[in-house]
């Protein structure tokens, strides 16, 4: 009897062993499911943290925190100036408070200093007026705009044929004047009627360029007849200008950009653009050739905006600096999803560099 008893108890230990030891086994299988999955909620988190850190290091320098000799290593690393307008110098009611003593400064410092705008509705008998407003010398020669920009590019390749241009009257005179046949196209309004429409959009003409800049009168038949040409003739040359896709008017008040259009016409034509304003890699090699840049790290652009401005600059391989008077804020930095965009040197203004001679040109004394 006690050996059955004793039988019994064994069997009954081995079964509440077994059965601890399947517990445990579960107990640990579900811990380490249950790690798995929190590091799985984690990791993202981890990424992003890293990524923020790593983001940080390309924190861009401010202008007037640099040490003395910080500024004259800086003031000593490059020759040319190549410096956006609107949102610089001035923007589209008034000029900007010191802007054009802070250009005088860098001339008076012994810096070429040129301009890269993607503005070409402005006259030259503005530009005249809105340079000489601004206490800045101006020469048309040491400007680029896109209108200015297509024309050199025309000429370059020889091109011939007709032209479909989106762009304002200004522009395209300039074209005729310059000698390129322009496809008549004055604004008109259409009833709504898909054949009145049609007749507009599947004409006869074969043009061998099409070009988009801004155009106040821009309408949907006007991209339609450009799409038709694009998509009909293949060896028609898609030719862009300003790709801006906000235009800053003053502060606190912004306008839908000529960009925003020009992406609707390239994603419906799956072509890409020839890019004659900023930033343009096809403006850049321009830019390269007229001011006969051999050594591009030695060029300092000078811009308000992060994708048009050192965008251009980071294409051309120049030194970048952003200015907080235009269409960029201290936001725009922060959530900046391409960080490529992000500049080599930010301040305020071009108002800054009057205080940032002044503390150079104080230690030599």
């Amino acid at each position: 009897m006690d050996s059955c008893f004793c039988s019994s108890y064994r069997k009954i230990t081995s079964v509440h062993s077994f059965c601890t030891s399947f517990k445990m086994f579960f107990s640990y299988r579900n811990c380490i499911i249950m790690l798995f999955f929190a590091l799985l909620l984690v990791l993202p988190f981890a990424i992003v943290v890293t990524q923020r850190a790593k983001f940080s290091s390309k924190t861009p320098r401010k202008l007037l925190d640099m040490t003395k000799d910080e500024k004259l290593k800086f003031l000593n690393s490059f020759d040319l100036v190549l410096s956006d307008l609107d949102g610089v110098l001035w923007n589209q009611s008034e000029d900007i408070r010191g802007a054009g003593d802070g250009f005088n400064a860098l001339k008076l410092g012994g810096k070429k200093v040129a301009f890269v705008t993607n503005n070409s509705v402005r006259s030259p008998k503005d530009y005249v007026s809105r340079f000489h407003a601004a206490g800045v010398d101006f020469n048309p020669e040491e400007m680029v705009h896109p209108l200015k920009s297509i024309i050199d590019y025309l000429n370059i390749t020889k091109f011939e044929g007709r032209i479909y241009c989106i762009a304002n009257e200004l522009f395209k005179n300039s074209l005729k004047e310059a000698g390129y046949d322009v496809i008549e196209d004055p604004s008109k309004l259409f009833t709504e009627s898909f054949s009145e429409l049609g007749k507009y959009i599947f004409d006869k003409e074969k043009p061998s360029a099409v070009i988009v800049d801004v155009d106040f009168n821009f309408s949907g038949a006007k991209f339609m007849r450009a799409h038709q040409y694009l998509t009909r003739y293949p060896d028609c040359k898609y030719i862009v200008g300003a790709s801006d896709k906000i235009l800053p008017i003053r502060p606190g008040v912004e306008v839908l950009g000529p960009g925003r259009f020009q992406d609707i016409l390239t994603q419906a034509t799956n072509r890409t653009p020839i890019a004659l304003g900023k930033p343009g890699l096809e403006l850049s090699e321009l830019v390269l050739q007229k001011f006969d840049i051999s050594e591009s790290s030695r060029v300092l652009m000078i811009g308000d905006m992060l994708e048009q401005d050192i965008g251009f600059g980071k294409n051309s391989n120049f030194q970048t600096l952003l200015v907080m008077t235009g269409g960029t804020k201290d936001h725009d930095l922060e959530d900046a999803a391409n960080r490529e965009l992000i500049p080599d040197f930010v301040t305020t203004g071009m108002v800054d560099f009057v205080d940032f001679f002044a503390e150079i040109n104080s230690s030599k004394i």
